[in-house]
């Protein structure tokens, strides 16, 4: 089963149910008892005005709608928001209120509001996962195929309708045709129907290419015992079947349950980092890793690029034991790669201190007085590489990682001297100035599977200032600010508090929603500030420490008391203490840093512009 969600998903599992009984079976509402909205005329009325009127202005998708929506009846623009609404089940990464002020807003076309005591307005809250950004970027078209598909399930009586939703695999061979494109191809909304319905048979995964990438990375799982896999979610299904064979006790960070998204099975496939349904997406960074084996991380400060480091070698090693091993013996030997991992990557924290002397090698006083030559960080780890033991019988040796944090805290070319040469050609010997005890001159080539992977403040030095010639033998991966990083940490360190059961998570998500946006905000303006710029950018570790002022807010420590908002006042947008104290002691001290040698008033002015923008900005 593919039921593993990292929020409550009931809710919307109810939602669908009521939905399929009242909705698809017969013509019900999800929002309005004894109501005939979703009617074959109705779908048609939609496919109509909506469907095959398509806007492509700039005006914004609710402009644009209201538009297309205007010749059509009530109760079709009832059906309207109904489809926005199951177009929501699915995604957890979009948030409650979001979902609200969207259905509502295509409700108030009709005259209606929306009822507070359905199951689907419930489901609001939850979600089942992220989806993507072509989940909203491709909003109308996902839309398109709901509307359609609603349109020619309605074409048929009630009981072929059952029949066709009785069973998962008939109604995907239903949904698909005989040649895989009668619902107009295999998109996202595609995914997300099938998992919605049939849970227990489809993955919960919104990209077909990525259906195709994890199927293509475990087939050979699927041996003669296993038959053969008709199609890829046949193929997923037997290959889901095949991993709990081999991984009993499932993965142990998400209690036990199997998903494609969590290690280690994430990193034998190798998601890129933005993969739209087209499957246009780029390199994500461990495929530029493995190509180039060299990358540097760069952003502004508070970005988490050393964990993003550390997190990417693992995933290279987790990654490379599939290739080099295969899929049976990966799973097998999991926590041996764990282990070699702990040994094998390396992060050298680098400082203004730190020289090419103790990177690779310099003169020591000896015994007697005399200089002799001394190996540096570099030179041992290249000898410890080469003597490494072999992981295991039958098993192929696996990378090394170096980690240079911090690469802008040194002069770079200084620092690396001859290693320059060797990063482009690593089969390639340079001579050091140096010789060994018998008077014989030393050489240094590196490993070809040394990897290295550097981490940048663009604050202290950019990316233009480096060396050209340094900068070709490293790919770049701007590792930026990211909003939706702040939800998923924050409600971790909120859950693991022992105030979180009266004040639970969902109480608290609102607020946590509204800072992401309103950070995202700020830092749209920093971006766009001619005093500042895009490498003055807040990370987004800086608006973790809100958990901590929230905890330490009187009003929640006292028991019994519940604000209407720990951030933001419901009622009217007023800040409250913990978002005000988040700007007094962390937000302005670092801009007032990054204004330093501004004209003061200047700096002021732009201090106080981008004080309201963040506690009011679009929130009033």
């Amino acid at each position: 089963m593919a039921r593993y969600s990292e929020r409550d998903r009931s809710h919307v599992d109810a939602a669908v149910q009521r939905w399929r009984d009242d909705c698809l079976f017969e013509d019900g509402s999800l929002f309005f008892t004894g109501e005939q909205i979703w009617t074959y005329d109705h779908a048609q009325e939609l496919v109509t005005q909506f469907n095959e009127n398509e806007l492509t202005d700039k005006r914004s998708f609710e402009e644009k709608l209201a538009e297309q929506l205007d010749p059509v009846s009530e109760r079709a623009k009832v059906l309207m928001a109904e489809v926005i609404a199951v177009y929501f089940f699915f995604a957890s990464s979009v948030g409650g209120p979001r979902k609200r002020e969207l259905v509502s807003f295509v409700l108030a076309l009709a005259e209606r509001e929306l009822p507070e005591d359905k199951l689907a307005t419930r489901a609001f809250g939850f979600g089942i996962g992220g989806p993507g950004q072509a989940f909203n970027s491709r909003r109308p078209y996902l839309l398109q195929y709901l509307i359609s598909f609603a349109a020619r399930l309605k074409n048929v009586d009630e009981d072929e309708r059952r029949e066709v939703l009785a069973d998962p695999w008939g109604f995907r061979d239903w949904l698909v045709g005989e040649d895989d494109s009668a619902d107009g191809g295999e998109q996202m909304m595609r995914q997300l129907l099938l998992h919605l319905l049939f849970p227990e048979e489809f993955e919960r995964i919104a990209s077909g290419p990525h259906k195709y990438r994890i199927a293509d990375t475990f087939d050979e799982l699927l041996d003669d015992q296993w038959g053969d896999a008709e199609d890829v979610d046949h193929r997923l299904l037997k290959i889901r079947e095949r991993i709990r064979e081999l991984m009993p006790e499932g993965q142990p960070q998400i209690g036990g349950a199997i998903d494609y998204y969590y290690s280690p099975l994430v990193e034998a496939w190798n998601p890129t980092e933005d993969d739209p349904e087209d499957d246009g997406g780029g390199i994500s960074n461990l495929g530029a890793l493995e190509q180039k084996r060299q990358v540097v991380l760069y952003g502004p400060p508070g970005t988490g690029k050393t964990h993003e480091a550390k997190d990417l070698a693992r995933r290279l090693l987790r990654h490379q034991a599939l290739v080099r091993w295969k899929a049976a013996p990966f799973l097998r030997n999991r926590q041996l790669i764990e282990d070699v991992a702990d040994h094998q990557i390396r992060r050298l924290q680098l400082h203004q201190n730190y020289s090419y002397e103790d990177f690779v090698w310099g003169l020591r006083l000896g015994a007697g007085g005399a200089t002799v030559p001394h190996d540096g960080y570099l030179l041992k780890l290249i000898r410890e590489i080469k003597d490494g033991p072999e992981p295991g019988e039958g098993l192929l040796r696996l990378p090394w990682v170096l980690i240079l944090d911090e690469m802008n805290r040194v002069d770079l070319s200084r620092l690396l001297g001859e290693v320059f040469s060797t990063l482009e050609d690593r089969d390639d010997e340079v001579d050091l100035p140096m010789l060994t005890e018998g008077g014989e001159r030393r050489s240094l080539s590196l490993p070809s599977d040394l990897y290295l992977i550097g981490t940048l403040n663009l604050i202290d030095q950019s990316v233009e200032q480096i060396d050209f010639a340094l900068r070709r033998r490293f790919l770049w991966l701007e590792s930026g600010f990211n909003n939706e990083v702040i939800a998923k940490v924050v409600r971790e360190r909120w859950e693991a508090l022992d105030i979180s059961g009266h004040h639970d998570w969902e109480r608290l998500r609102p607020d946590i929603e509204d800072l992401s946006e309103q950070a995202e905000l700020l830092n749209e303006h920093i971006r766009d500030s001619p005093l500042l710029g895009p490498q003055y950018e807040i990370g987004h570790t800086y608006f973790f420490d809100v958990v901590g002022l929230i905890r330490a807010w009187p009003r929640v420590r006292l028991k019994g008391r519940r604000p209407s908002g720990y951030l933001w006042r419901r009622s009217d947008g007023r800040p409250m203490p913990p978002v005000l104290d988040l700007w007094r002691h962390s937000l302005r001290p670092l801009l007032e840093q990054y204004l330093v040698g501004i004209e003061p008033q200047a700096a002021r002015v732009e201090l106080n512009r981008l004080r309201g923008v963040f506690l009011h900005g679009e929130l009033e």
